[in-house]
């Protein structure tokens, strides 16, 4: 990754929209989340919204939201 402060990671579609107080029941989703956290905090260094952050939502929305992105 050529500009990790350049970027945001954010398990959006793989989590749960509602009750997340029993994590990801989804063995396949929980899977893919676990990867991303794992990958984003030892190879890249990639600012990352976990699940229990409050800034946490769908990537597309939470960009603007937090200043990250603009429209052109």
């Amino acid at each position: 990754m050529r500009r990790p402060e350049a970027s945001v990671a954010v398990a959006d579609h793989n989590i749960p929209t509602t009750d997340r107080k029993n994590g990801i029941v989804d063995p396949e989703s929980r899977q893919q989340v676990e990867t991303l956290e794992r990958k984003r905090l030892r190879e890249f260094g990639v600012p990352y919204f976990s699940v229990d952050d409050i800034r946490q939502g769908i990537v597309h929305i939470i960009g603007p939201e937090q200043g990250m992105t603009s429209p052109a």
